[in-house]
């Protein structure tokens, strides 16, 4: 193991948080591959609480009758991702403040079995650092979601690209796909922003933890598989027209200028 680096965890509790809204087998899917991966990991503590806001009893249904080792927070059916992770860590903080850290992540990655251990094998010793795990796509091997570095020479603090794999990469900010955080972090700086809807939160959150000279890493090895979103009938989507494609842009799901700017 690198001379600077040390276990994550150890003996310490280890949250693991997510969360979801009507997709059960996806969530399920993903929360197999987690648990797999924990249990090979050298974790000896930890929790996985997934917060359900589907507007039904699907998914927490499920997850009971897979006799999941996971707890079901239940949670309001209008939030959207940022909101309701901002939640989530907000019920953290409150019920387990004394973990040693916090792994979010998303319930659309299925993790490889030695996911968990790279995460926390890998991380820095004065816990003054997030680790980012990667996510690829299964069909086209490329990265979905992970670090993010800011590119040079263009306009505007909203255009990144994603860190490489290969390599440990000092990042400028996050997808929170899969992101280790020590409990220490959100202690001092805080939880994710409640400004945010459903984009942009885990992004704005990376800035504002690199203000902070808190260090973004992101691992040399994916740790997992993520497509990235289907763009059909979003603001995204070019064969609709642009009037209906501003409009949903401003929307909750949307890229919210107000938000943005």
């Amino acid at each position: 193991m690198n001379k600077n680096l040390c276990t994550a965890t150890g003996n310490s509790l280890c949250v693991f948080i997510t969360v979801s809204h009507n997709r059960p087998e996806k969530t399920i899917e993903s929360l197999l591959s987690l648990i797999d991966s924990i249990k090979i990991s050298n974790i000896s503590a930890y929790k996985v609480i997934l917060f359900d806001h589907s507007d039904n009893e699907d998914t927490s249904n499920l997850v009971k009758n897979r006799s999941l080792d996971v707890k079901i927070v239940k949670g309001s059916s209008d939030l959207y991702w940022s909101l309701s992770m901002h939640y989530a860590i907000k019920h953290v903080k409150l019920y387990y403040s004394s973990a040693k850290s916090l792994v979010v992540f998303n319930d659309d990655v299925v993790f490889n079995k030695d996911a968990v251990e790279n995460l926390t094998n890998s991380f820095v010793f004065n816990d003054n650092c997030v680790l980012v795990g990667t996510v690829i796509d299964k069909y086209t091997r490329g990265v979905s979601y992970g670090g993010l570095i800011k590119r040079e020479g263009v306009l505007g603090d909203l255009s990144f690209k994603h860190a490489s794999l290969g390599v440990v990469t000092s990042c400028d900010t996050l997808n929170m796909n899969m992101a280790l955080i020590p409990f220490k972090i959100i202690k001092k700086y805080g939880n994710i922003d409640p400004f945010y809807f459903h984009s942009l939160g885990d992004v704005d959150y990376g800035l504002m933890l690199k203000r902070n000279n808190v260090r973004i890493l992101s691992l040399s090895k994916h740790v997992g598989f993520c497509s990235r979103n289907n763009i059909d009938n979003t603001w995204k989507d070019s064969s609709l027209n642009r009037f209906h494609r501003l409009k949903l842009m401003q929307g909750r799901k949307g890229l919210n200028y107000k938000q943005r700017y």
